[in-house]
């Protein structure tokens, strides 16, 4: 599955801090976390493969997007392989 997703303005901000993870177990969600940010235009891919499934993501400016990250982000997708 790959979608591009964004945020509407609706949440407060830092309301999605976190939700798709965090470097550090028990890390505060507004110091390093990731989420969804209304300014930002996400790239969501979950692939399957493994014992788990992997989840990738790419983001750039909503209002300016980064046309050559995003292709090169598709390009780098085509390339997983699980062994």
């Amino acid at each position: 599955m790959n979608v591009s997703r964004t945020v509407d303005a609706s949440h407060p901000k830092g309301f999605l801090d976190g939700a798709l993870g965090c470097p550090k177990r028990d890390a505060d969600r507004a110091e390093g976390c990731f989420g969804p940010q209304s300014e930002l235009l996400l790239r969501l891919a979950v692939v399957e493969g493994g014992d788990t499934p992997l989840l990738a993501w790419a983001r750039t400016r909503k209002d300016n997007p980064d046309e050559a990250f995003l292709a090169m982000f598709e390009r780098m997708l085509a390339t997983v392989l699980f062994r």
